[in-house]
C-alpha cells in the first residue's frame, strides 16, 4: 500500500455527553462512543478531568495518525488542466460575505440570534474558514495577483471582534438598493409603518421583537434556551393571516385566464426546525396546536397539490453541495429551482430542456414531469434559502426569527426583492 500525503497528528478536548455531537465548536462523545474509539486507536487519551463524585467530564486526547494531502498536490488537483501551472492568478469570489478571515473562533453571544441553529453558524464559517485557507495556498504556491469580491451584502457576519455587522474595509463600488429600485432592477420593498396602537415602531414591523415580550417564562424556555413553536404561533398567527390575505388580493390581481399564469410566493422564515415544522402543519395539513385557530388559508392547503413547501437548512445545503441524501432531497432542489415556472425551457425544435437527472428522479419517485415547483405557493424555510436563488414571484415575507444584523434583513428581504 502507498502512503501519500503529510502525517498528522491533533490533540483536542473532548466533552462526555449524552449524546455524540458537535456543538459551538465543542465535540462531544458519550463514554461509549469514547470507549469504543479509544479501544480502536483512533484516540489516545492523554489527560482525564472528572467532578468531584468521580465522574469523566472531559478527556485531551491525541487522534490517531491521518495522512493529509500536501499545498501542492491539492493546488494540482484542483487548479487541473484549466489553469495547468499558471501563475500570478486572478480570482472572483462571488458571494464574498462568506469568504472573509475569521480572526476568533470563538462563537459570539448573539451567534444563535444570527443563525438560529448552532449547526447553522459552524457550517457558515467552516465554509468560509475553508475558502480562504484554499486560496492563502494557492497564493503561497502560484500567487494571486489580484481578488476581486462580489456580494450584495459585503458585510462582516460575525467571529470578527469589533468588525462584527460592519462592511467590509475593502469595498470600491457600491450599488444601493435605492439605485436599484430607481433603475427599475428590483421590487419596490413595503414595510409596516403604523398600527392601531399609536407606538412610534409598530409591532408588526419585527414581529419576533413583539412577540417575545408577550411569552411567559414557561414559553419563552430561558435565558439559552428557544421559545416554544406552538407559543410563537399563537401570536404570530394573526400577522401571517393579515399578510396572507394580500397575498390572496395580490393572487386574485396576478389570476390569468391561461394556463402559464404564475402564482405569488409566501415566504416564511423561521427561526429553527422545530418552529419550520408547526408552522407548516398549520399552513398546508391544517393542523392547529391546542389554542391556535385554523389558518383559514386556502390557497396555502396541501389538497391533492403542492402549495407549500416545508424547507430546511440542512437539504439546501447537501443540495447545493451535491451531495443530497435521499431522492426526496434532490425533488426538493429541483422543486426549489422551479418555483414561479410554468413550463422547462424549449430547444429550436420545441422539445423540453429539463435538468440533467431529473426524469430519471421523477420516474423513480412518481412524479409529473412538468416544473415541480409551479404550483409552489408558500415556502416555509429554515434560515435563508440559498443564495442566487433565481425567483421572480415571492411577494411577501414574514419573519419568525431575530434580525440582529443588517446583513441577515438585507438577504432574507432580497428573496423577494428580484
Amino acid at each position: 500500500m502507498v502512503k501519500a500525503g503529510v502525517e498528522i497528528r491533533s490533540k483536542e478536548t473532548i466533552r462526555i455527553g449524552p449524546k455524540t455531537s458537535t456543538a459551538r465548536g465543542t465535540r462531544y462523545l458519550t463514554r461509549e462512543d469514547l470507549d469504543r474509539q479509544v479501544a480502536a486507536g483512533m484516540l489516545t487519551l492523554i489527560e482525564e478531568v472528572r467532578d468531584k463524585h468521580g465522574n469523566l467530564q472531559k478527556v485531551l486526547v491525541e487522534s490517531s495518525v491521518r495522512r493529509v494531502e500536501s499545498d501542492a498536490s491539492l493546488i494540482n488537483r484542483v487548479l487541473g488542466r484549466e489553469v495547468g501551472g499558471k501563475q500570478n492568478i486572478l480570482v472572483m469570489n462571488d458571494e464574498a460575505h462568506h469568504a472573509y478571515r475569521i480572526l476568533r473562533k470563538e462563537p459570539d453571544e448573539d451567534e444563535e440570534e444570527t443563525f438560529g441553529e448552532e449547526e447553522e453558524a459552524e457550517a457558515y464559517f467552516k465554509e468560509a474558514t475553508v475558502w480562504i485557507d484554499g486560496l492563502d495556498k494557492i497564493h503561497k504556491l502560484r500567487g494571486i495577483h489580484l481578488c476581486v469580491d462580489l456580494s450584495a451584502t459585503p458585510y462582516y457576519l460575525g467571529r470578527v471582534g469589533q468588525a462584527t455587522n460592519r462592511p467590509f474595509p475593502w469595498v470600491v463600488s457600491d450599488f444601493g438598493l435605492i439605485d436599484a429600485i430607481e433603475s427599475g432592477l428590483v421590487k419596490i420593498p413595503q414595510l409596516a409603518v403604523r398600527d392601531t396602537t399609536g407606538a412610534a415602531i409598530p409591532g408588526y414591523f419585527n414581529i419576533w421583537h413583539w412577540i417575545l415580550p408577550q411569552l411567559t417564562p414557561s414559553e419563552r424556555g430561558g435565558k439559552r434556551a428557544n421559545p416554544k413553536p406552538e407559543a410563537i404561533l399563537k401570536y404570530a398567527h394573526h400577522p401571517i393571516a393579515m399578510l396572507a390575505g394580500l397575498w390572496e388580493e395580490t393572487l386574485q390581481e396576478l389570476a390569468q385566464p391561461s394556463a402559464n399564469s404564475r402564482p405569488p410566493v409566501f415566504i416564511l422564515v423561521c427561526k429553527n426546525t422545530q418552529l419550520a415544522n408547526v408552522v407548516f402543519d398549520w399552513l398546508a395539513k391544517d393542523e392547529s396546536p391546542v389554542g391556535i385557530p385554523s389558518s383559514k388559508i386556502e390557497g396555502f392547503r396541501n389538497n391533492g397539490r403542492t402549495n407549500t413547501i416545508l424547507v430546511h437548512s440542512k437539504v439546501v445545503k447537501e443540495t447545493d453541495t451535491g451531495e443530497a441524501k435521499s431522492d426526496e432531497a434532490r425533488w426538493m432542489r429541483f422543486t426549489l429551482d422551479t418555483v414561479g415556472k410554468t413550463e422547462w425551457p424549449r430547444d429550436s425544435q420545441g422539445r423540453s430542456i429539463d435538468p440533467e437527472g431529473f426524469k430519471e428522479l421523477a420516474e423513480k419517485v412518481d412524479r409529473p414531469l412538468n416544473p415541480p415547483g409551479r404550483d409552489v405557493r408558500c415556502i416555509v424555510s429554515v434560515g435563508m434559502l440559498t443564495e442566487g436563488w433565481d425567483c421572480n414571484t415571492a411577494t411577501h415575507i414574514v419573519g419568525l426569527r431575530p434580525f440582529m444584523s443588517q446583513l441577515l434583513c438585507e438577504q432574507v428581504v432580497g428573496r423577494g426583492l428580484r
